[in-house]
């Protein structure tokens, strides 16, 4: 699988530090609470899918439990053809 079509996958989960956006165990924003780090997490995703690429967008309430769930952009079997 090339740069290109990895499925980047962007979570929004509290740490100690608050609510964050992380991708690949790296941070990638910060915010004050839920609703906007939710919104940031789908809007880095849109924006992978804006440049042809697989997003997934992972949201986790507080105690880390998977909320919702969505994978955004081109269809992952053409990935795997």
């Amino acid at each position: 699988m090339t740069a290109q079509q990895m499925c980047h996958i962007f979570h929004s989960t509290l740490t100690r530090n608050g609510w964050e956006v992380r991708e690949g165990g790296e941070t990638v924003s910060r915010h004050p609470n839920q609703q906007e780090c939710e919104a940031a997490a789908i809007a880095s995703a849109r924006q992978v899918t804006d440049e042809g690429g697989l997003a997934q967008a992972v949201l986790h309430e507080g105690d880390g439990t998977i909320r919702q769930q969505s994978t955004l952009g081109r269809d992952r079997q053409r990935i795997l053809d």
